[in-house]
């Protein structure tokens, strides 16, 4: 780092940690003695979906699991209704709609709920224009 730039040179890690959020917490600045315990945390990545994982059961993680089930779903759905006629056209919105649900905690929460009140809706759609076709 010190042959990138001229002077001296400090880094920093700038974090916002979720368990310090109900206590007001922003991004808290920390120095180089932070490093051990990232290396830890990233050793620690094998514990990932297991039940030793201690980030698994924050509502976030909870409902990353919830979607994947809930988009299986909605593949199958998908699928399902390709199989019985309906226009391609109208369900690859359906199907790229996962991608709008981005961000962090409340953010992500928020976008999850509104695209699978769309993804219902839409499905709803497709059923009271199928009979007609």
């Amino acid at each position: 780092m010190q042959e990138l730039f001229d002077g001296p040179v400090q880094v920093a890690h700038n974090l916002h940690p979720p368990i310090l959020r109900p206590f007001g917490v922003g991004k808290i600045r920390l120095g180089r003695w932070i490093r051990p315990l990232l290396l830890a945390l990233y050793r620690c990545r094998r514990l990932r979906r297991s039940r030793l994982d201690p980030f698994a059961y924050s509502r976030c993680r909870r409902l990353e699991r919830e979607l994947i089930t809930w988009y299986e779903d909605v593949v199958e759905r998908v699928v399902a209704a390709s199989s019985a006629g309906v226009d391609v056209a109208q369900l690859l919105p359906i199907v790229a709609a996962v991608d709008r649900i981005r961000g962090f905690e409340q953010i992500k929460q928020d976008a999850a709920k509104r695209v699978q009140e769309e993804v219902a809706a839409a499905f709803t759609r497709l059923a009271d224009v199928a009979p007609s076709q």
